[in-house]
Formats: C-alpha cells, structure tokens, sequence
C-alpha cells in the first residue's frame, strides 16, 4: 500500500507544479505592471519615505522613478501622479473613473461626507448640489448682483482695522483676527442676506475655532486609515474630536436654517422680491427618480457648512495686473495637494501599460506639478513676472498648474475666487504699510 500513497502524493505534486509556476508567473507579471517605487518596510510599508513634507518627499521621487510612482502606506495600495503629463492622461480618459473621493475615518462622523460637495459620491444628489451652487451662487450674474456687498465687507474690514490699531497698546493686530470675519460675512450675504460675524462676536470666535479644529482633524495623518482594522480603536482620538467640532459649527449653521423656516412660515402666503441661496435649497424640488426630492435641514447644514468652511477665497477690482497676477498663480498655491483616489484597475499612463490593483489609491500632487523644473525654469524661486506673458492658466484646462483641480471635480467656486482674492488683498495693501509684527509667532501681523 505504501507505494499507492507514494503514487497519489507524487501525481498531487505533478498535478500543482503547473499551477504554482502559473499563480508565480501571473504574480510577477502583475508586480511588473505596478509602477516604480521604493522598496517599503514590512507592515509599515513607505510610511517613512513620506517625511515631515509628504509633497516634498513625493515630489523628490521622481527624478528616481518617475512621474509615476507607486507606494505601499501601511495596508493602503497608492500611486502618485507626479507629472503634468501623466495628469493629463488621468484626467482626460479616465475622469469619470477617479471622479469618487476616498474619504477617511473622519469625515465619516456625522455621515458628513454624505452630504458634502466636495467629498460626496458621484451621484444625482451630488450634481444636484453642483448644480445649485454653480446657477445660484457661482453664476457671474449672482458674482455682479453682489459687487456693492463684497465692498462693504472689505470697507467694514479696514475700519475694524483701523479701529484696533487705534486702541491697540502694540499698534499690531493678527490679521486673521479680521479677514476671516470679512469673508465670512460676504459668504453669509451671499448665502443667507446678512453679516454674520464680527471680529469681538463670541459666536464669530466659536465658530472660527470649531471650523480650524475641525479642519485640523481633516488633515491629520490618522493611523486609522493607513490601516482600517484599527479604526474601532480610533487610537488618536480623531474620530471623537471631529465629532465634537463638527457638532459645534453644525450648530451655528443649523440655527441660521431654523431662523430663516421661522421666517418664512410667518410670510406664507406672501411673496417676496428677493431669494437668496438659502431660500433656493429649502424651495429645490426634485423629481425623485434620479434627484432628491427635497433636501433635508441637516443635508442643508452640511451644504452651507461646507460653504463656510470654503470662505477664505478672494475678489478682483480693476488695475492691479501686477498684483493680480502675484494673486492668482502664487498665493492660490496654499492648495497645496488636489488628492484624487480610485478604487479600479485601468491602464494610467500613455505608452505604459501599469495595471493598478483594486482599491487603489492615486494622489495627484499638485505641489510637485506647480513646481517642475522640466516646465518652470527656476521653479522654487518668487518669479510672478513670469505669468505676465505666460499663456498657462489656473482654470483646469493647463495641466502644469491645478490649484483648483480638474475635470468634473473642479471647484465651481472658482467665479468667486477669482474676484474675491484680489479685493481682499488689494485693499490691506493699498490702505496699510505693512512690516512683521515684533510679537509675531508665525501669524500675519501689521
């Protein structure tokens, strides 16, 4: 009987050797069509290869490997777009396929991410909110309907200035302090017809902290998503400090929304002359086949909310070409990273046949595609003369400079941005000498 075991076991062996070299070949072949990378640590992964700058450290590694780049970051499969080329390619033939937003354990509380434009799925209740915001509040008809208000924001702003300097002890004031409450008001004219901060407002104060704190969750690097098996412990305590701020600044938000119901329930019956964004969301009314048929309060909340939390952009007066083009192809750049993720295998790169894994996840850094030095001569230096005969734009067809992202996830507050910012920006330096604070710890002061 034993050489009937030996026969059985040696044609069990014969039978998987076949098997084993296929399973090995189709391995290495999918290893093969894995861009370049670094090789990681177990577990860990290249955690370490992304250093106390991840753009910068990203940014390096493509004079090694190229503008694409794949890395293992704990138990997450991610590649890193690098080029404005390979960008290109990302984004005219495979938008639709990227266009979904990873998001994180944190933008989980509160199921926020749901009713977010910018992290929410690509659906019919996502294009509904696009569409509201791009007809109803990004239109140039709305951005000129509200000329005179954005001037009395920023009027408001410097005599806010001007009087704390007065008072002042220092003669320093941190200009945050009164720019935040600015935009913010023009945000809150735009959105709900009035000023809603004031730079000594307590609740101006609360709002800003809850906004900065959550903000401060969002992109903390979580150890929770590097890798998801922990995230019951929420070991950093992110989840339950995003919970906390969010709930606070919801809250804010949500009682404009109850005041303005109030409102209209004393009026009904009786039209009115003038509706603005708020009255636009709670009177939408969809089909409720592929659109909501209405939205919700906290749906709304959310949407303003994430408004709000969008406000630090700025406008454009006339003649200040030099200024303006300072504004718009320097100072914009604080986007630092446009973060794109995908959860499908396809072909990326032209001429490069690189299979991704599924749940992989692509960042698109544009840091690093603002700065190459194969496209801008003298990258890293502060040159804005050179965009005074540039052709390349900000507006998403240029793929060497995307602070405002490209294809279907563009930013459709780009209208207001680009008149915002310079009127901003222009008045403080038209109106005050500017020099650093004696006391500054890092903030702007004058």
């Amino acid at each position: 009987m034993e050489w009937m075991w030996n026969y059985v076991l040696w044609s069990i062996l014969i039978t998987l050797m076949p098997l084993a070299w296929h399973l090995r070949r189709k391995n290495s072949y999918r290893r093969a069509k894995l861009p370049p990378g670094p090789q990681g640590w177990p577990v860990i992964g290249n955690i370490f290869d992304l250093g106390a700058s991840p753009h910068r450290s990203l940014a390096a590694l493509k004079q090694k490997y190229g503008p694409v780049v794949w890395l293992n970051l704990g138990a997450v499969k991610t590649m890193v777009i690098l080029s404005a080329g390979a960008a290109e390619e990302l984004f005219k033939n495979h938008d639709l396929s990227f266009i979904d937003r990873f998001n994180n354990d944190v933008m989980r509380a509160d199921d926020y991410y749901k009713s977010s434009m910018a992290l929410g799925l690509y659906s019919p209740y996502w294009r509904t909110l696009r569409r509201i915001c791009t007809v109803e509040l990004f239109s140039n008809k709305r951005i000129n309907e509200a000329v005179l208000v954005r001037q009395r924001c920023v009027n408001k702003m410097l005599s806010w200035i001007e009087k704390e300097l007065v008072e002042s002890a220092t003669g320093e004031i941190e200009v945050k302090d009164f720019l935040f409450p600015a935009i913010f008001n023009m945000i809150g004219n735009l959105t709900l017809s009035q000023d809603l901060m004031h730079p000594n407002s307590e609740m101006a104060s609360e709002f800003y902290m809850a906004l900065s704190g959550f903000s401060v969750c969002l992109t903390s690097p979580n150890i929770s998503d590097l890798f998801p098996w922990l995230r019951w412990l929420d070991l950093q305590g992110l989840r339950r400090r995003t919970d906390r701020e969010l709930k606070k600044a919801m809250q804010i938000i949500s009682g404009f929304v109850r005041e303005r119901v109030k409102q209209r329930q004393h009026r009904e019956g009786r039209a009115t002359e003038h509706k603005d964004f708020l009255d636009v969301v709670l009177d939408y009314e969809g089909n409720g086949k592929d659109e909501p048929v209405k939205l919700s309060d906290h749906q709304i909340t959310i949407f303003l909310m994430h408004l709000a939390d969008k406000s630090t952009i700025f406008a454009r007066p006339s003649r200040m070409d030099f200024i303006y083009t300072i504004i718009n192809f320097v100072i914009i750049v604080v986007l630092v990273l446009v973060v794109i993720f995908l959860s499908l295998m396809l072909k990326l790169y032209a001429g490069k046949d690189i299979r991704n894994p599924k749940n992989t996840h692509v960042f698109v850094n544009a840091w690093a595609i603002g700065r190459d030095e194969e496209i801008w001569e003298d990258a890293l230096s502060f040159k804005p003369e050179r965009f005074l005969e540039s052709s390349i734009g900000y507006k998403g067809q240029d793929y060497e400079f995307i602070p405002f992202g490209v294809g279907r996830r563009f930013c459709p507050g780009l209208p207001l941005a680009d008149r915002v910012l310079p009127l901003n920006l222009g008045s403080l330096l038209h109106y005050f000498d500017w020099k650093p604070g004696e006391n500054s710890s890092g903030e702007m002061t004058i």
